[in-house]
């Protein structure tokens, strides 16, 4: 079983997950060629600026912590940090 997969099914949820849901989940993984797709994905997540997707995270982080600040302005809170 792929361990990157059984880990997303025990903390994706906030509510966690029946047993049934879980294993529902996961049944797809039970082959190798479906666990092929869950691999790249993985190798896929920008870990260095070499990486293809990496502008793409800086660039999704800054819109956030613009957001945040923006928001925190709105509500007079000028000194919130991030």
């Amino acid at each position: 079983m792929n361990l990157f997969a059984r880990g997303a099914a025990w903390t994706a949820s906030t509510k966690g997950l029946t047993p049934d849901v879980r294993k529902g989940l996961l049944a797809p993984l039970q082959h190798w060629r479906n666990r092929l797709a869950t691999l790249r994905f993985v190798q896929d997540i920008p870990l260095s600026a070499a990486d293809p997707s990496y502008a793409l995270v800086e660039q999704t982080a800054g819109a956030r912590a613009a957001r945040c600040k923006a928001d925190a302005d709105l509500l007079g809170r000028s000194g919130f940090r991030l």
